[in-house]
């Protein structure tokens, strides 16, 4: 017996903080953050 699961948009990208900031400093000007995340919702 096997299972499937067929899944739409389950991971989605979303802004992301980190410690409180949403922003990375990277060269000399910040950089938001953004994360790949699991839904949590069905579509």
């Amino acid at each position: 017996m096997a299972y499937q699961v067929l899944l739409d948009n389950a991971m989605v990208r979303r802004p992301f903080t980190l410690n409180g900031s949403d922003s990375i400093a990277r060269t000399s000007e910040p950089v938001e953050m953004d994360a790949f995340r699991t839904r949590l919702r069905p579509v």
